[in-house]
C-alpha cells in the first residue's frame, strides 16, 4: 500500500487554517523528511513532481522551508540520520558537455594545434580580426624587443612612445 502524502499547497492551507497540530522532522539515510500531524492524520510531505516523500539534503533548508510556510516549532528525530549514505545527484550529460570544451594549451601536441588554439582565442577576443589578416591597428599589442640594429624598442614605431595597446595619434 502506498503512503498517503500531502503536497506544499495542502500544507500551506492547513497552516493558514490552524489545523496543524505538530510537525516532525525525521533523519533518514537520504536526508531529512517532514511529517505533519493534522486532525487525526499524520502524513509526510511529498515532492512536487515525483509525488515521492520529499527529502531535504540539509536541515537548514528544511528549517527555512518550515518558517516560510508558517511553522516555527517542530520536533527533530536524528536517530536514523547518516550523512555518509547520502547520494550525490550527478549529471553525466553535463559532464560530457564540459569535457568537450576547449582543451588547455599544455594538453595539445604540436605547435600547429597551439597556433590554431591561439587563433581561436583571438577570434573570441577580437571578432573584427576575421575581416583581415591582422588585428585592427588600434588593438595591436606593443611588443618590447630589439630591432635589427640592436636598439631596444618599446612601441609600434620603435621609438618607445607607446606602452600597452597601440593608440593612434
Amino acid at each position: 500500500m502506498a503512503t498517503e502524502t500531502i503536497d506544499h499547497t495542502t500544507l500551506h492551507r492547513l497552516v493558514e487554517a490552524g489545523a496543524v497540530r505538530a510537525a516532525h522532522v525525521l533523519g533518514t539515510s537520504g536526508g531529512w523528511a517532514l511529517t505533519v500531524k493534522f486532525g487525526l492524520n499524520e502524513r509526510p510531505l511529498a515532492a512536487q513532481r515525483s509525488r515521492q516523500i520529499r527529502l531535504f539534503k540539509k536541515l537548514e533548508t528544511l528549517v527555512s522551508y518550515l518558517k516560510d510556510v508558517g511553522i516555527a516549532q517542530f520536533d527533530v528525530d536524528a536517530s536514523n540520520y547518516s550523512p555518509e549514505s547520502q547520494t550525490r545527484n550527478t549529471r553525466p550529460d553535463r559532464s560530457a558537455a564540459l569535457k568537450g570544451r576547449m582543451k588547455p594549451l599544455h594538453t595539445m601536441r604540436g605547435s600547429g594545434n597551439r597556433f590554431r588554439h591561439l587563433l581561436m582565442i583571438l577570434d573570441r577576443l577580437y571578432p573584427m580580426r576575421k575581416q583581415g589578416n591582422a588585428l585592427p591597428r588600434e588593438r595591436m599589442p606593443c611588443v618590447r624587443g630589439r630591432d635589427a640594429s640592436g636598439m631596444e624598442t618599446n612601441g609600434p614605431d620603435g621609438q618607445g612612445k607607446y606602452h600597452g595597446l597601440y593608440q593612434p595619434g
